[in-house]
């Protein structure tokens, strides 16, 4: 009996150090190759150790049963919903990982269901109704071009209105895929651009731009990594006014309602990520949230959901099943 003890605890051990050296490289793979902040590797080191601890064998190997009983486990110790969701959403990352490196994970969902299906929208758009607005600018001209520029900013790297009316052309690098953006608290945050945004940035500095700076002695004067990249008819630095109106002015023409602001192209970029089955602590750097308490405001619990936890979890309810 000794003996089968011992070896079950050496075998529980071997597990375990297979388990944490698989997240160590997997840390290592957020910070080095991701970028992700100190403070955002360490809640992922959090959730995964929670995970791991609650697998039977190497999370190499984990499956189902494994997630079945760490949703369990997250239950029983009165979770919330979206901490639920945020801890779920690591284990989904990390076994994507697992999986794309040949590390193991294939006995794991490829979809696992968190109750936070982002049911509550803080004035966020639908994807029509923002691909009507990105389509309105007439890119013909100087303005529009810049309008164009501005709306695929706000919209496609998610910036507060401020965030983007502080932007220098050095800040746009497209041969690097992102821009520099310097955020609450004068924090500095790298963000991805996609083809839209950088096509409509770059036509917009080659063409629009230098009309509308050329009468500007000041700009013309300024050092190009001193600029400002969005300007205004006279050539001069953009307001947070008059980007304010610039988005509500095609709000208009395309009958989305009174109430968008530049605010609501940032929540419906993250909440259009959410929906597509971003990680929310990824969301929450592009957004540069200190934090994830923040980026939670836009999910919500799904009630569905909550009544399958019950059904699958409660003794009584198994019992009937």
């Amino acid at each position: 009996m000794k003996d089968s003890n011992a070896q079950e605890t050496a075998a529980t051990t071997d597990a375990q150090k297979q388990s944490h050296a698989a997240l160590e490289e997997y840390l290592s793979f957020l910070d080095l190759e991701r970028g992700l902040s100190a403070n955002t590797v360490s809640a992922y080191r959090s959730d995964l150790s929670a995970f791991i601890a609650a697998c039977r064998g190497p999370v190499t190997a984990s499956g189902t049963s494994d997630i079945n009983r760490f949703l369990s486990t997250l239950e029983n110790q009165g979770s919330r919903p979206a901490t639920v969701a945020r801890k779920i959403s690591a284990v989904r990352s990390f076994a994507a990982y697992l999986k794309d490196h040949s590390l193991g994970g294939a006995g794991l969902p490829e979809k696992i269901r968190t109750p936070s299906l982002v049911k509550y929208r803080p004035g966020a758009m639908s994807v029509k109704q923002i691909t009507k607005i990105m389509n309105l600018p007439n890119k013909d001209t100087a303005l529009g071009q810049r309008d164009s520029a501005l709306l695929e900013t706000l919209y496609g790297a998610g910036l507060r209105v401020s965030e983007a009316v502080k932007l220098s052309l050095s800040n746009f690098m497209p041969e690097a895929g992102f821009i520099v953006v310097r955020g609450k608290g004068n924090k500095e945050r790298i963000a991805p651009i996609g083809t839209r945004m950088s096509q409509a940035l770059t036509l917009y500095i080659r063409d629009g731009r230098e009309k509308l700076v050329k009468n500007h002695e000041k700009n013309i004067a300024m050092n190009a990594i001193q600029a400002s990249l969005f300007v205004n008819a006279r050539g001069g630095s953009l307001s947070r006014i008059s980007a304010f109106r610039v988005v509500r002015k095609y709000a208009n023409l395309a009958g989305a309602g009174v109430n968008i602001s530049p605010h609501s192209f940032r929540h419906s970029f993250a909440t259009h990520l959410l929906d597509g089955g971003a990680d929310l602590r990824v969301v929450q750097e592009l957004l540069g949230h200190t934090s994830i308490t923040t980026t939670q405001m836009y999910t919500h619990p799904d009630k569905e959901f909550l009544r399958s936890t019950v059904k699958s979890f409660h003794p009584l309810e198994r019992q009937e099943n």
